[in-house]
């Protein structure tokens, strides 16, 4: 749902303690360059997460800057349907 969307987009809670502990992981891992706080992997696993999917969300990262590496340099337009969510 956008309300979701806009609320992960901007950091806000989504009203979903599970899917705010999945976003609040990605962040951190994100921001602090693969040295996530303790207390950060500790809520994600309380939220009913194993270790495995540290391991998923860690991959999805690396997954996602290849992608957005090879488009900046290629250029690649972004599709329009996309465009409504465009970053500025």
């Amino acid at each position: 749902p956008d309300d979701v969307v806009q609320a992960i987009r901007s950091g806000q809670p989504t009203g979903n303690a599970r899917l705010d502990a999945l976003r609040s992981l990605t962040e951190e891992i994100v921001d602090s360059g693969g040295w996530p706080k303790q207390k950060e992997i500790d809520r994600f696993l309380q939220a009913g997460f194993g270790s495995q999917q540290i391991l998923e969300v860690i991959l999805a990262i690396g997954l996602k800057t290849l992608s957005n590496y090879t488009n900046h340099v290629a250029h690649t337009p972004l599709d329009p349907v996309f465009g409504p969510s465009r970053w500025s």
